[in-house]
């Protein structure tokens, strides 16, 4: 997939998801890194 679409995906993926995509490998974790990626981040509790 190109870079633009994985990168909104992460977008909408939970704190946590985030965070364990970015240890997938380098390509994954520099797109983890981007900016659109971290613009909405719902620090809640989960439950």
């Amino acid at each position: 997939l190109p870079d633009s679409v994985l990168v909104q995906v992460l977008a909408l993926l939970p704190l946590r998801d985030r965070l364990r995509a970015a240890r997938v490998c380098r390509r994954w974790r520099q797109l983890a890194q981007d900016r659109a990626v971290w613009t909405h981040v719902d620090l809640s509790p989960h439950r």
